[in-house]
Protein backbone atom coordinates (compact mmCIF):
# COMPACT_ATOMS: atom_id res chain seq x y z
CA UNK A 1 0.00 0.00 0.00
CA UNK A 2 2.59 2.46 0.92
CA UNK A 3 4.25 1.41 -2.44
CA UNK A 4 1.34 2.26 -4.06
CA UNK A 5 1.06 5.68 -2.65
CA UNK A 6 4.51 6.37 -3.45
CA UNK A 7 4.11 5.49 -7.06
CA UNK A 8 1.20 7.86 -7.10
CA UNK A 9 3.01 10.82 -5.74
CA UNK A 10 5.62 10.42 -8.05
CA UNK A 11 3.96 10.11 -10.80
CA UNK A 12 1.90 13.45 -10.20
CA UNK A 13 5.10 15.46 -9.49
CA UNK A 14 6.37 14.26 -12.36
CA UNK A 15 3.42 15.11 -14.78
CA UNK A 16 3.24 18.83 -12.88
CA UNK A 17 7.08 19.12 -13.57
CA UNK A 18 6.46 18.61 -17.36
CA UNK A 19 3.66 21.13 -17.01
CA UNK A 20 5.83 23.68 -15.47
CA UNK A 21 8.31 26.29 -17.49
CA UNK A 22 12.14 25.87 -16.79
CA UNK A 23 14.89 27.79 -16.49
CA UNK A 24 15.37 31.85 -16.85
CA UNK A 25 12.56 33.56 -18.71
CA UNK A 26 13.65 36.94 -17.08
CA UNK A 27 13.59 40.92 -19.08
CA UNK A 28 16.06 41.98 -21.47
CA UNK A 29 17.98 44.64 -20.28
CA UNK A 30 19.25 46.56 -23.28
CA UNK A 31 20.97 49.67 -23.77
CA UNK A 32 20.00 50.82 -26.62
CA UNK A 33 17.13 53.89 -26.84
CA UNK A 34 13.66 53.17 -27.33
CA UNK A 35 12.51 53.78 -30.92
CA UNK A 36 9.98 56.45 -31.54
CA UNK A 37 9.68 55.56 -35.26
CA UNK A 38 7.33 52.55 -36.75
CA UNK A 39 6.54 51.55 -39.71
CA UNK A 40 3.41 52.66 -41.43
CA UNK A 41 1.17 51.48 -44.03
CA UNK A 42 -1.68 52.90 -46.45
CA UNK A 43 -3.82 51.84 -49.44
CA UNK A 44 -5.65 52.97 -52.42
CA UNK A 45 -8.84 50.27 -53.69
CA UNK A 46 -9.79 50.87 -56.76
CA UNK A 47 -13.51 50.21 -57.69
CA UNK A 48 -14.89 50.41 -61.51
CA UNK A 49 -18.57 51.11 -61.92
CA UNK A 50 -19.89 49.98 -65.24
CA UNK A 51 -22.83 51.61 -65.00
CA UNK A 52 -21.46 55.19 -64.69
CA UNK A 53 -18.47 54.37 -66.47
CA UNK A 54 -16.07 55.75 -62.88
CA UNK A 55 -13.44 54.60 -61.82
CA UNK A 56 -13.47 55.50 -57.88
CA UNK A 57 -9.86 55.49 -55.98
CA UNK A 58 -10.33 55.08 -51.96
CA UNK A 59 -7.53 55.88 -49.41
CA UNK A 60 -8.19 55.84 -45.91
CA UNK A 61 -10.42 59.31 -45.33
CA UNK A 62 -10.52 59.82 -48.97
CA UNK A 63 -12.61 58.72 -52.33
CA UNK A 64 -11.95 60.31 -55.91
CA UNK A 65 -14.26 59.47 -58.77
CA UNK A 66 -12.62 59.82 -62.68
CA UNK A 67 -15.19 59.79 -65.44
CA UNK A 68 -14.00 57.18 -67.84
CA UNK A 69 -14.00 58.16 -71.89
CA UNK A 70 -14.88 54.77 -74.04
CA UNK A 71 -11.37 54.48 -74.98
CA UNK A 72 -10.52 54.07 -71.14
CA UNK A 73 -13.85 51.78 -70.62
CA UNK A 74 -12.10 49.49 -72.56
CA UNK A 75 -8.71 49.70 -71.01
CA UNK A 76 -10.06 48.48 -67.76
CA UNK A 77 -11.27 45.23 -68.36
CA UNK A 78 -7.39 43.95 -68.79
CA UNK A 79 -5.01 43.78 -66.31
CA UNK A 80 -2.57 45.98 -67.79
CA UNK A 81 -5.02 48.68 -68.45
CA UNK A 82 -6.85 48.73 -65.35
CA UNK A 83 -3.51 49.16 -63.80
CA UNK A 84 -2.44 51.78 -65.82
CA UNK A 85 -6.04 54.00 -65.25
CA UNK A 86 -5.56 53.21 -61.56
CA UNK A 87 -1.50 54.68 -61.53
CA UNK A 88 -2.68 57.87 -64.52
CA UNK A 89 -5.40 58.70 -61.05
CA UNK A 90 -2.83 58.48 -58.99
CA UNK A 91 -1.36 61.15 -60.86
CA UNK A 92 -4.60 63.33 -61.08
CA UNK A 93 -4.62 64.00 -57.90
CA UNK A 94 -3.53 67.37 -56.70
CA UNK A 95 -5.75 67.99 -53.49
CA UNK A 96 -7.03 70.88 -55.54
CA UNK A 97 -10.16 68.98 -56.21
CA UNK A 98 -13.40 69.94 -55.81
CA UNK A 99 -15.31 68.25 -52.89
CA UNK A 100 -18.99 66.76 -53.82
CA UNK A 101 -21.70 68.38 -51.80
CA UNK A 102 -24.83 65.95 -50.72
CA UNK A 103 -26.69 67.46 -53.28
CA UNK A 104 -24.29 66.14 -55.67
CA UNK A 105 -23.99 62.76 -54.94
CA UNK A 106 -27.50 61.86 -56.20
CA UNK A 107 -26.29 61.67 -59.84
CA UNK A 108 -23.29 58.86 -59.07
CA UNK A 109 -24.25 54.89 -58.26
CA UNK A 110 -25.47 52.98 -55.72
CA UNK A 111 -21.98 50.80 -55.79
CA UNK A 112 -19.99 54.48 -56.23
CA UNK A 113 -21.63 55.83 -53.33
CA UNK A 114 -21.07 52.38 -51.60
CA UNK A 115 -17.52 52.12 -51.95
CA UNK A 116 -16.97 55.79 -51.41
CA UNK A 117 -19.17 55.78 -47.87
CA UNK A 118 -17.77 57.12 -44.94
CA UNK A 119 -14.87 58.62 -47.22
CA UNK A 120 -14.97 62.72 -48.24
CA UNK A 121 -15.66 62.14 -52.27
CA UNK A 122 -13.93 64.71 -54.66
CA UNK A 123 -14.35 64.60 -58.52
CA UNK A 124 -11.35 64.54 -60.77
CA UNK A 125 -13.20 65.97 -63.60
CA UNK A 126 -14.31 68.93 -61.20
CA UNK A 127 -11.38 70.77 -60.31
CA UNK A 128 -11.94 73.95 -57.62
CA UNK A 129 -11.61 77.49 -57.99
CA UNK A 130 -9.39 77.76 -55.36
CA UNK A 131 -5.73 76.66 -54.41
CA UNK A 132 -5.31 73.62 -52.68
CA UNK A 133 -5.35 73.53 -48.79
CA UNK A 134 -3.74 70.63 -47.79
CA UNK A 135 -1.96 67.90 -49.87
CA UNK A 136 -3.95 64.62 -50.62
CA UNK A 137 -4.07 62.29 -47.90
CA UNK A 138 -1.60 59.84 -49.55
CA UNK A 139 1.32 62.39 -50.62
CA UNK A 140 4.36 62.80 -47.82
CA UNK A 141 5.31 66.11 -47.38
CA UNK A 142 9.22 66.99 -47.19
Amino acid sequence: MLRSILLTLGLASIGYSMTTPSGHHGHHHGTHAPNTDHPEKGTISFFYDSNTHYLAGKTTSSCYIWPLHSTQQQLVHTEQGLEMLELAMIKLITGGEAMLQNSDLGSHSRGVLHFCRNHKMYDLGVKSTSAPTAAPTFMALP
